[in-house]
């Protein structure tokens, strides 16, 4: 038996318990580390995107009240919004309203609009080049589409998108730092 690799005959059987508890209990630190990385993320990720579902078919409620009000019509409704979101609405008929920097050409937003007015619910993240007076920069966010139903009926669709409040979270930095104090 070769003993070039194994530890002297001086290490005790009790200091060889000791090393091999220690080597279970650090690779399974390691394991929790790589679950929690994995995990987070996620669930800040669904934790926003239902503050935001909950946000717009809130909205999308208003809207279906506002319509009935006004006579069951788009027409000469006027719709304030004082939200720091960005917020999409279109009846399918007439121009997408804007409340937002956006270019109302997005791929994103127009096949988000268009799921909303077939009745279903879209979300996901956007990621849009814009522009204001100052300079040009990307944008990416999150967003939920909600259609405006009015007895059981479709009569529009709403989006929201907002800015992802933990875009910074980065798996590899939370298992380089995950250890240190923020």
């Amino acid at each position: 038996m070769n003993r070039e690799n194994s530890l002297p005959q001086s290490v005790s059987l009790r200091m060889k318990l000791v090393l091999s508890y220690l080597g279970v209990t650090l690779g399974s630190i390691l394991v929790l580390i790589i679950v929690v990385a994995i995990a987070v993320p996620d669930y800040f990720y669904n934790s926003q995107v239902s503050e935001l579902r909950a946000e717009t078919q809130n909205i999308a409620g208003q809207l279906a009240q506002a319509y009935q009000q006004n006579g069951n019509s788009w027409n000469n409704l006027r719709l304030e919004w004082h939200s720091p979101k960005y917020i999409f609405f279109t009846d399918g008929h007439s121009a997408v309203i804007n409340y937002g920097p956006f270019a109302q050409s997005s791929s994103t937003i127009d096949q988000a609009l268009a799921q909303a007015l077939k009745g279903q619910e879209a979300q996901g993240t956007i990621s849009e080049q814009v522009s204001n007076d100052n300079s040009d920069y990307t944008f990416t966010g999150l967003y939920v589409s909600e259609p405006v139903t009015l007895n059981n009926q479709v009569i529009g669709a709403i989006m929201i998108i907002q800015p992802n409040r933990f875009s910074g979270f980065s798996t590899s930095d939370f298992l380089a730092n995950g250890w240190r104090a923020a």
